[in-house]
């Protein structure tokens, strides 16, 4: 069991090497770098040189997506999203093509590479949990969803690509990650002896939990943050930084408070630990990190959102999500003999 738990954290380590991966693509730009899937320019190795690709090469591309997405809206259709498959077939900037960029197109194809060797870290994980289908049943069976969501994820990469970061999308593909990680999270938890699980208070396993959710809620804001941060930056062509903050929706004060009641309310985790002995290590990790996300927050706010500020501020939030339900699901609630 010990070996599988190693392959469970080099799992979870690539994961988050994928959402590294992908700020960083946000963050440059690059995310059309490539406008195929799941080969880049048509082949498995991009080019390194305009030259090496036919002059129609936008044209060509963009007719190909065009073919895509038709399918992709029809299908949306059939399944009651008609809103959204008029967006995607009527939003003429979805299929128009950027210029070849040897540094987009191999920021883009390093992403995709990373993606692939968590798929095949996954799809191990997977093999091996089957040695548990008698043991500990709900190994393989939760291991068995990592690999379809790993699958889902991979799918839904190629949509994005597709619809040239169609706002909402992306967003989207974040979120399956951190259900990725947190199914990553359970599995790892699942390997351990259950008499290492700590047991701590009703009130304080309801308080984790809603620690949780309200942190999640604050990523789900900021989110549309960044998705109104997008659009801003397309209007104006990348310029004017300075000027984006204030554009923003009234959904932006809304995350700059929410972020008070979510301090808070980890201050009030960390601060049980403290008070009851528990285990300190990652309460205090955690508090870091959030030190760190509202570091990044207010830089960008005030700095002219900063690049780099952006994908740090991507990462330490998942890193605290990720930390969040480690802690709630290895702390249950102390039974009524224990307590006596």
């Amino acid at each position: 069991m010990l070996g599988f738990r190693k392959l469970v954290i080099v799992g979870l380590v690539s994961v988050y090497l994928v959402i590294l991966a992908g700020a960083v693509v946000r963050m440059t730009g690059s995310g059309m770098g490539c406008p195929d899937w799941p080969k880049c320019f048509g082949e498995y190795i991009p080019p390194t040189n305009v030259t090496q690709l036919p002059e129609d090469y936008q044209e060509k591309y963009s007719a190909k997506r065009f073919e895509k997405n038709a399918r992709l809206a029809s299908r949306l259709e059939k399944l009651g999203f008609g809103a959204m498959a008029a967006r995607i077939s009527e939003d003429e900037s979805i299929y128009e093509e950027e210029e070849f960029n040897v540094f987009k197109t191999y920021t883009e194809y390093i992403n995709r590479l990373i993606g692939a060797l968590s798929g095949l870290v996954v799809f191990a994980l997977f093999i091996w949990s089957l040695r548990y289908l008698k043991s500990r049943r709900l190994i393989p069976i939760l291991s068995f969803v990592l690999l379809i969501g790993m699958g889902f994820q991979a799918w839904f990469g190629s949509i994005v690509v597709s619809t040239n970061l169609l706002p909402g999308t992306v967003s989207v593909h974040m979120i399956i990650a951190l259900l990725i990680v947190g199914l990553l999270i359970w599995i790892h938890r699942l390997t351990k002896d259950s008499n290492s699980i700590i047991e701590i208070s009703k009130g304080f396993k309801a308080l984790l939990f809603l620690t949780l959710v309200v942190t999640l809620i604050q990523i789900a804001f900021g989110s549309q943050v960044r998705q109104g941060i997008d659009v801003i930056a397309d209007q104006l062509a990348g310029g004017n930084r300075e000027s984006w903050i204030e554009q923003l929706s009234i959904i932006f004060p809304i995350h700059r408070s929410f972020s008070i009641l979510v301090l808070l309310l980890n201050l009030s985790v960390v601060w049980r630990f403290f008070k009851y002995g528990y285990g300190l290590r990652l309460p205090l990790l955690l508090i870091s990190i959030l030190g760190l996300e509202t570091i990044s927050g207010i830089v960008m706010a005030y700095l002219g959102v900063p690049p780099f500020m952006q994908a740090l501020h991507l990462v330490f939030a998942s890193l605290a999500i990720g930390i969040l339900f480690y802690l709630l699901i290895n702390h249950r609630v102390r039974s009524i003999r224990s307590s006596q």
